[in-house]
């Protein structure tokens, strides 16, 4: 092996017009119909814009007869960050992740800062080529956030408003969106996205309960007592709060 070549892939994108529907299927036969319909172009991602974006890690091995060949986990490939406050390293599967708090990455600035390594389980320890691999973190701001509540007026249970004919609801169910600076937005609804806080100003009101898997906002009190609840949303690592 006279090199090792690392690659992380968040995503891909079809180049537009590169697999257009054949004009006639009588011009060829049918199998030259479907090559033509399966022969795309795409373009491979490699920048991270997000905390909590990730990118998978594969390489490219070059023998000394130039022949190429893909190289994988599955192996014997591993991988280590050399820039851990931009990018982490989860093993299974192979992968890059930009962690909470992250900072960017600029390859003219940082170079490479994936690092690859290829050797065999038979002789650990030594291994066949040791390579680098170019991942661009590029930081979108957020600009604005929004909270949404399913209902505007809830209730505690055993409040008569709950009752028919009024049924009030009990619970509201909270989402919250982040859009960034290229108009591009994130769902930011805890507990699956756990960089988001959300809090209340009236804890004897209402509380936030996540028991359902998605948070919702829980009417505690009764008999009379009631008021405006204002919930606030933070985001440390992207530095937006609403309410």
């Amino acid at each position: 092996v006279t090199s090792l070549a690392g690659i992380a892939v968040g995503r891909i994108s079809f180049v537009p017009g590169s697999f257009p529907p054949p004009t006639e299927v009588a011009a060829g036969t049918l199998s030259d119909a479907v090559a033509q319909l399966l022969t795309v172009q795409v373009n491979m991602i490699q920048g991270l814009f997000a905390v909590g974006d990730e990118a998978f890690v594969f390489a490219y091995a070059t023998f000394s007869d130039g022949a190429i060949m893909e190289v994988d986990a599955s192996m014997g490939l591993t991988a280590t960050s050399t820039k851990t406050d931009s990018i982490i390293v989860d093993a299974n599967p192979l992968r890059v992740r930009v962690p909470a708090g992250g900072t960017n990455a600029d390859e003219s600035i940082d170079g490479d800062i994936l690092t690859v390594k290829w050797e065999s389980s038979c002789n650990p320890g030594v291994p066949f080529a040791v390579g680098t691999g170019t991942v661009e973190v590029e930081l979108l701001t957020a600009i604005a956030v929004t909270l949404t509540a399913t209902e505007p007026v809830i209730a505690h249970p055993l409040d008569p408003a709950t009752f028919f004919p009024i049924n009030i609801p009990n619970g509201s169910r909270l989402a919250l969106e982040l859009t960034f600076s290229d108009g591009s937005i994130k769902d930011a609804t805890p507990p699956t996205q756990p960089l988001t806080v959300l809090t209340v100003d009236r804890p004897d009101l209402a509380l936030i309960d996540y028991s359902t898997g998605f948070p919702v906002l829980v009417a505690l009190a009764y008999n009379g007592l009631g008021g405006v609840v204002t919930i606030t949303a933070t985001f440390p690592d992207y530095n937006a709060a609403a309410a």
